[in-house]
């Protein structure tokens, strides 16, 4: 973000201090992840526009609903069965693999601590 600032004059800002809260509030919320709002950011200073118009447009609201994150879970556990193996005899640093696959099938939409709950959940059935 201080990058974006930089090649940006404070002046010729296109956003408004009420627009930084609302986007801060969306990460509070569990709306969008720090991800996520990196990139909202990045297109307020392009565009001017709201942050939530911005995610509404760019479809970044963040997922977490267990019901859609639960099938793509299963999912990833069913195309690694060996890493599943090696989880449950003890490589507990596997659960980071886990959550990164589900992220990235999410697109990184999918909400990082929730993900992180459920994976754990279902790797230790």
């Amino acid at each position: 973000m201080a990058r974006e600032l930089k090649e940006n004059k404070l002046a010729e800002l296109k956003f408004s201090a009420t627009q930084i809260a609302e986007l801060v509030k969306m990460i509070d919320d569990a709306m969008i992840s720090n991800k996520i709002a990196k990139q909202v950011f990045e297109e307020m200073i392009k565009s001017g526009e709201n942050p939530s118009k911005i995610v509404e447009a760019k479809g970044l609201v963040q997922i977490s609903d267990p019901a859609v994150i639960l099938p793509i879970i299963n999912e990833v556990i069913a195309k690694n069965p060996d890493n599943v193996a090696k989880f449950k005899a003890g490589n507990t640093k596997l659960l980071g693999f886990f959550v990164g696959q589900v992220l990235k099938a999410t697109k990184g939409k999918g909400n990082p601590k929730v993900v992180n709950e459920l994976v754990a959940k279902q790797l230790e059935q």
